[in-house]
């Protein structure tokens, strides 16, 4: 999942998320210029996830960065084959 995915649906379950980082998120600080900056680390599709992101003045939740740490499972990336016809 890319960042503007994620940040997308941070956004759409907006009272979730800011449960998400009351209990989960690593407080880092208040930034006059981007607001309040979190740090959550958190699974997504059997990837954990460092993901740097804040709270702005209108309440909308930027990602800022977001990196893989490790997966927990294998993942299978298919675009490295080609598509054959199929019978």
């Amino acid at each position: 999942m890319n960042k503007e995915t994620l940040q997308g649906r941070l956004n759409a379950k907006k009272q979730e998320s800011f449960k998400l980082l009351k209990e989960e998120a690593l407080y880092l600080g208040f930034c006059e210029e981007r607001g309040f900056m979190y740090e959550l680390k958190k699974e997504i599709y059997g990837v954990l996830n460092r993901i740097v992101l804040s709270i702005n003045k209108t309440n909308s939740i930027i990602v800022h960065e977001k990196e893989d740490i490790e997966a927990k499972k294998k993942v299978v990336n298919f675009s490295r084959y080609k598509k054959t016809a199929s019978a």
